[in-house]
């Protein structure tokens, strides 16, 4: 399972020389003054963003993660990649891009849905646009043991907390493909040229990556998406992750700011802090069990922000992270809402334990109690109880589970059909609750 994503370390790559641009398809240099857009689904744990790479562009799945920053793609040849399988039908479905030039120039290693392909492994031999990032490139020179003495390429390494998943390859370039969102009525497929991407030839991966090829970093350093799109701010809308059908939007540039937001319509909005240079921590105050705040001290709730807050009321961050499965909490925190919840829940208890969750019902439980996340400045998250109790093989689980240290993740089940939006200029994460599957085609 995906828990926490975390660099060993940040990398920095200079763009090379523009590439080749793929007939009929408009190039774009990343603009701010531009918007993007891709559509995302629900997977087994994850939410999965449809993107291209290449030339001609390959299409491929990538986990939706707001706690990494660098793009990756497993690539041929594999030394050591983990089983690929391809999405199952109703994801494929859902997934196509609706441009005829990208799916007429498709190539092997594909799976079929409705007479159209959705290719499984990048294999970079067949792109035209592919380079790797030399060992003169400033990110060697800055990343130590990143330059391969046997071919001279730029190498990346990336390991993630439990279960101890990784990444491992050749820093890259290759001409990235999303949607362009030139005016609210028209969308148009346009090519990123020499866009930073790890090509992984060695990769470990847990059971909430089928159908993934890899992730894509939204977070806050130099190689995520956002910061090569050069925008300033990006907005998603999570569906339920039981809806395996819908698409919802990832929109990334001024196009964010337009799907409705006011504060008549109930958006909140919490300043995220520095605590973790990559991602985005916000500092949480309470969490509320009906009408009752957990009994355990502020800094028990998430990461020691002593020194870091500039609120100095608040001591303690949790981080929004679209590609951790369940929220995580310290164990004091953690103990106080299992004891809040199993005292008022009503059902028998399960003798399974899927995904390692703790506290799971054979049927559904009754008088389920509120749960309200309250944050530093007013903000408080309530959620459907669909957010936080679960179905999960024939039981039903409360969606948490224990953080082995201070760390505080609030994951992708507890952001179900919320609409989130990332202000990069402000520093501000914005919310507010939303019927997703309307937002399909927003524009």
């Amino acid at each position: 399972m995906l828990t926490r994503l975390f660099w060993l370390a940040v990398v920095t790559i200079a763009r090379s020389a523009s590439a080749s641009n793929l007939a009929g398809e408009t190039e774009h240099p990343a603009s701010e003054d531009r918007s993007y857009l891709a559509y995302v689904v629900a997977g087994d744990g994850q939410f999965l963003a449809t993107l291209a790479l290449g030339t001609p562009p390959s299409p491929f799945t990538a986990i939706l993660d707001t706690g990494s920053t660098l793009l990756w793609r497993q690539c041929l040849p594999c030394q050591l990649c983990y089983p690929q399988s391809p999405l199952p039908t109703p994801y494929q479905c859902a997934l196509q891009y609706d441009n005829k030039k990208l799916r007429s120039h498709q190539h092997k290693l594909t799976t079929h849905c409705n007479n159209s392909e959705i290719i499984v492994i990048f294999d970079p031999s067949q792109s035209c646009s592919y380079s790797t990032a030399s060992c003169s490139d400033p990110a060697c020179v800055s990343y130590p043991g990143s330059c391969s003495s046997d071919n001279g390429s730029c190498t990346y390494d990336i390991v993630y907390i439990a279960p101890l998943a990784y990444t491992r390859g050749v820093l890259s370039y290759d001409t990235l493909s999303l949607f362009c969102l030139s005016h609210p009525l028209h969308k148009q497929l346009v090519s990123i040229p020499q866009f930073a991407f790890g090509c992984s030839h060695s990769s470990k991966a847990p059971y909430n990556f089928v159908g993934a090829g890899g992730i894509v970093g939204l977070g806050r350093g130099p190689l995520s998406l956002p910061s090569q799109l050069n925008v300033t701010s990006f907005a998603y809308c999570l569906g339920s992750i039981h809806d395996t059908r819908s698409r919802t939007p990832l929109v990334l540039g001024a196009a964010a700011r337009r799907l409705g937001w006011s504060a008549a319509a109930g958006t909140q909005s919490i300043q995220f802090i520095d605590a973790i240079d990559y991602a985005y921590v916000v500092e949480i105050q309470a969490i509320s069990v009906g009408d009752r705040q957990l009994d355990v001290t502020s800094s028990s709730l998430g990461l020691n922000l002593t020194g870091l807050s500039a609120s100095h009321y608040a001591t303690a961050g949790i981080v929004f992270d679209s590609g951790t499965t369940f929220t995580h909490l310290p164990t004091p925190a953690f103990s106080a809402l299992y004891s809040a919840f199993s005292n008022a829940l009503s059902a028998p208890l399960a003798s399974a334990h899927p995904r390692n969750l703790s506290l799971c019902y054979q049927s559904y439980p009754v008088a389920v109690p509120s749960l309200s996340f309250h944050f530093y400045g007013g903000a408080s998250m309530h959620l459907p109880i669909a957010n936080y109790i679960i179905s999960i093989e024939g039981v039903f689980c409360l969606a948490f589970m224990e953080s082995p240290d201070d760390l505080a993740i609030l994951g992708n089940v507890q952001q179900q059909n919320y609409h989130v939006l990332y202000d990069l200029e402000t520093n501000t994460i914005s919310f507010k609750p939303a019927h997703c599957r309307s937002l399909q085609n927003p524009f």
